[in-house]
């Protein structure tokens, strides 16, 4: 007998789309498959990739890396919905939650110490498409509108230094190392308990600085806290995202190049509105959205590694993040 299957949610845009349905023996199906503005089809690392990602997995954090079937994309994991769905929907406080992200540091530090898989050379891809939007200001929808609104407010030497920022995060090839390429809450998966989770991985893998990794977690906390902050229209939960921030940074230990970090978080602000209006919508908030990004770019993104002093929690298990060199 087949195993009683029951979609529990749906979620996505016009450039990926998930469906996740529970399984009768308790696991969860996410189904990824691609967006109707998407113009290429959905990418996963080669298998030796794969593999070395899934090495990298500890006892409380799984590296769950993707299965693909024709042209879908699968998780089987033991959790409906991920630590960003929780915190802004659910409304499940943040601190519930440093643990595994403290975890998700450990991890990320242990994926960047493996060793290069040979053949495998591919930049990470978000960046990638940031770097050429930035170029250009091709996409769908409002993709040119918002290259021309967020030139005109951060002007062009802003714009340079963020186009330079892209290549040397690509192009460093003295800390060129393996990527996850996609770090955020959206990627971790609570298990029930919340005491255990999977992180996603082998959609947006590449090599590259490890900064962008870390930029692309912290990035988005401080995103997350400076709109709510701002009073956006769609401002998120008030929570404490920095005691998530300080929870990562202790798990991932020394920071060798903190002034790339700060650039990759502000990359990350950037490339989360292009992506909302390229295979989203337009929004009330866009133009305060490109402001925020004019702000962190000036500060060259330093705010993104002192989450530990915006939070208002201490890190669980007293633990904090490690002196930043």
């Amino acid at each position: 007998m087949q195993p009683q299957v029951k979609q529990v949610s749906a979620f996505g845009n016009g450039n990926v789309g998930t469906v996740v349905r529970k399984v009768g023996d308790g696991t969860y199906h996410w189904v990824r498959t691609a967006g109707r503005l998407r113009a290429a089809p959905l990418w996963a690392a080669p298998a030796p990739v794969l593999r070395a990602l899934s090495s990298a997995s500890t006892d409380r954090l799984e590296v769950a890396v993707v299965e693909t079937i024709d042209n879908t994309q699968h998780f089987r994991l033991p959790g409906p919905s991920s630590v960003a769905f929780d915190v802004l929907f659910k409304r499940v406080e943040p601190e519930e939650f440093t643990v595994l992200l403290r975890e998700t540091g450990r991890v990320v530090r242990r994926v960047h110490d493996l060793p290069p898989v040979e053949g495998f050379d591919e930049p990470p891809a978000l960046l990638v498409g940031l770097a050429s939007w930035l170029a250009t200001g091709r996409g769908p929808r409002d993709a040119h509108t918002l290259h021309t609104l967020a030139f005109d407010r951060l002007g062009s030497r802003r714009w340079q230094r963020l186009r330079r920022w892209c290549d040397d995060l690509v192009g460093d090839v003295r800390t060129r190392r393996l990527l996850h390429g996609a770090v955020g809450i959206g990627q971790v998966v609570p298990w029930p308990g919340h005491d255990r989770a999977s992180l996603l991985a082998g959609t947006h893998t590449g090599v590259g600085a490890p900064a962008w990794d870390l930029g692309s977690c912290l990035g988005q906390l401080l995103e997350l806290r400076e709109t709510g902050r701002r009073g956006f229209a769609g401002r998120p939960p008030d929570s404490d995202y920095g005691a998530l921030a300080a929870a990562f940074l202790a798990g991932y230990g020394n920071v060798a190049d903190p002034v790339a970090v700060g650039h990759a978080a502000v990359l990350t602000c950037l490339n989360h509105l292009r992506m909302f209006v390229t295979y989203g919508t337009w929004h009330d908030d866009v133009a305060l959205h490109v402001d925020l990004v004019r702000d962190l770019v000036d500060e060259e993104g330093g705010s993104a590694l002192r989450g530990g002093a915006w939070a208002t929690a201490p890190v669980t298990d007293g633990d904090r993040p490690s002196a930043v060199r």
